[in-house]
């Protein structure tokens, strides 16, 4: 069997989701089990969804929301959360606005070391930016195989040709793919 981790670009897909299917009631488990599964000899050894907290500064009511998001997929067996930061910046004119620091490497941080450690034998990124193509390549240069799960030209969630082509294999998320991914109402 081959071992496999599976590595969500948390914020980046959450967003996605929301804004390409109007709902954002994923069921990450099943999510996991039918990314690992999609090819036969495959266990799900462990995701790791990579996200922030809402900094205490941040609209009170959005950061309750996380919060309930952050709790609801920390129930899920073998996802691990990871956190990354959310900076407040002040423009020179003025303008407030939040910038996302550490998820990305974080990401990359754990596809490098559980290759080189031999954790997994297949990494499933959930993920479809440039920045992850030479990590990916780094990774596979160590043996190892690795997927890529995205959205296929929905702009601006458009998946990027420089990690299709460095990935071993692209799945894609669509409608079809995802129609038993739903927490059911």
């Amino acid at each position: 069997m081959k071992k496999v981790t599976i590595h969500i670009d948390g914020s980046n897909f959450y967003s996605a989701v929301r804004d390409l299917y109007g709902r954002t009631n994923i069921d990450y488990r099943a999510l996991m089990n039918k990314l690992t599964n999609i090819k036969p000899g495959r266990e799900l050894l462990r995701g790791y969804f990579y996200t922030v907290e809402l900094p205490e500064d941040y609209d009170p009511v959005e950061r309750e929301k996380n919060a309930r998001f952050i709790y609801t997929i920390s129930q899920v067996p073998y996802l691990d959360i990871v956190y990354g930061k959310l900076r407040r910046r002040v423009t020179p004119t003025g303008h407030t606005y939040y910038e996302e620091k550490g998820t990305d490497i974080n990401l990359a941080v754990n596809l490098l070391t559980g290759a080189f450690l031999g954790t997994y034998d297949v990494a499933v990124v959930v993920a479809g930016d440039t920045d992850y193509s030479k990590v990916i390549s780094e990774v596979k240069r160590l043996g190892k195989h690795v997927e890529i799960a995205w959205f296929r030209n929905q702009s601006p969630y458009n998946l990027s040709q420089e990690l299709v082509r460095v990935a071993d294999d692209v799945i894609v998320l669509d409608e079809v793919f995802l129609s038993d991914c739903w927490y059911q109402r």
